[in-house]
């Protein structure tokens, strides 16, 4: 799959199977277990890094997720190259331990993730990253 999120300077990235470290590097890591486009229901869980690696790409790649708001768009194109565009719809803060935001939802999903430092701390370089960040957008085309 490839990511795209104007409003965040994100065009064609590469989402790569899982997210271990080094899907990571790769640049943002689909959650294994976790939906895929167009499929009714799902919740494809997408997530990335806020600073990564340099000289990776993941380097910075969701540092700007906190940025969307309602109706921003987030594109997904699958393997077989159908793109799927979704309109941002919630965005949520939960425990690193809150895994309940990568279950489904009853309807065609996308959710950005990505690591905080604190609760409504956004913009903190790090080190700790105690809260998932998560953009959540729903199908529109």
């Amino acid at each position: 799959m490839y990511l795209m999120v104007p409003k965040m300077g994100i065009y064609d990235v590469p989402v790569v199977e899982g997210t271990t470290e080094a899907s990571l590097d790769e640049g943002a890591g689909h959650l294994l277990g976790s939906g895929y486009p167009g499929v009714s229901g799902s919740n494809t869980y997408i997530a990335g890094h806020r600073r990564g690696y340099p000289g990776t790409a993941s380097d910075h790649l969701f540092w700007d997720l906190p940025n969307l708001v309602a109706g921003d768009e987030v594109i997904i194109t699958d393997s077989a190259g159908q793109s799927y565009t979704y309109a941002v719809s919630e965005i949520e803060e939960v425990p690193i331990t809150d895994l309940s935001v990568t279950a489904p939802v009853g309807r065609d999903v996308v959710s950005l993730q990505t690591c905080i430092e604190d609760f409504g701390d956004y913009w903190t370089m790090g080190p700790d990253w105690n809260v998932r960040y998560v953009v959540r957008a729903d199908l529109v085309a």
